[in-house]
């Protein structure tokens, strides 16, 4: 049996967010950054953030948890933190983390360990295939071995284990010699370890179909990562 009626909801009925406005600029790598405010709802907290528009470099990642006056630590280890683009920056200032709603946390602070950024002036960099070569790389990252079948080029990258968490270090689109737009549709990433046992770090693995040239041109998803030891904080609370 299959029924249909239709659902109507009522929006005096949803739920308002508490909204809990911050205001503070701090400085990361000498990028302001603006802590704007937090959003909490019944499914999720939503952290705001801005950024002063003279920032030399965007915003790419941001790794973070939450601390309250009793020293309870907030992560993301249910896999709940996630972020959104802007339309006008190449920087991701909207986070989504766990909802503190129903049991908002008191003298709440945001604590940053990592942070990942995309240079204004350096954004693609030219892989040399043949020579396995790609200048202008982020930090730590090296190319460790170009394996070509035909026109299948599969090349892997060598990162610091730092990196694991912090996606991929190209985007999705590249460009061959003559001009021609293509798309990754296959990437992987693994940790590495020594004849051990011990992590070494990370790699990171491209995938080229079709490709017969020695060349490709590669968008970075960013240039630089910077791990704090001692983690930058910022009092949730309001600030004029």
């Amino acid at each position: 049996l299959r029924f249909t009626f239709d659902v109507t909801l009522s929006p005096d009925r949803v739920s308002e967010p508490t909204t809990v406005n911050v205001n503070r600029w701090i400085e990361l790598d000498g990028q302001r950054i603006l802590v704007d405010r937090l959003e909490y709802f019944p499914t999720r907290t939503i952290l705001y953030l801005g950024e002063d528009p003279e920032n030399t470099a965007w915003l790419r990642t941001i790794k973070f948890w939450f601390e309250d006056g009793d020293g309870t630590r907030y992560d993301d280890i249910d896999g709940s933190l996630s972020a959104r683009g802007e339309h006008d920056s190449k920087s991701y200032l909207t986070y989504y983390f766990q909802s503190f709603y129903y049991n908002e946390p008191k003298g709440l602070t945001l604590c940053i360990d990592k942070v990942k950024w995309l240079e204004k002036d350096r954004t693609h960099v030219f892989l040399d295939l043949a020579a396995k070569t790609c200048p202008g790389l982020p930090e730590g990252v090296e190319v460790g071995e170009v394996t070509r079948t035909g026109d299948f080029v599969e090349v892997s990258l060598f990162a610091p284990l730092e990196r694991q968490s912090l996606g991929q270090t190209f985007e999705g689109t590249y460009w061959d010699p003559e001009g021609g737009e293509h798309s990754f549709n296959r990437w992987s990433g693994a940790n590495r370890f020594d004849d051990n046992g011990n992590e070494i770090g990370y790699c990171e693995e491209i995938y080229l179909y079709d490709y017969p040239w020695d060349t490709v041109e590669l968008a970075l998803s960013y240039t630089s990562l910077s791990v704090y030891k001692q983690p930058v904080y910022v009092p949730m609370t309001p600030q004029s």
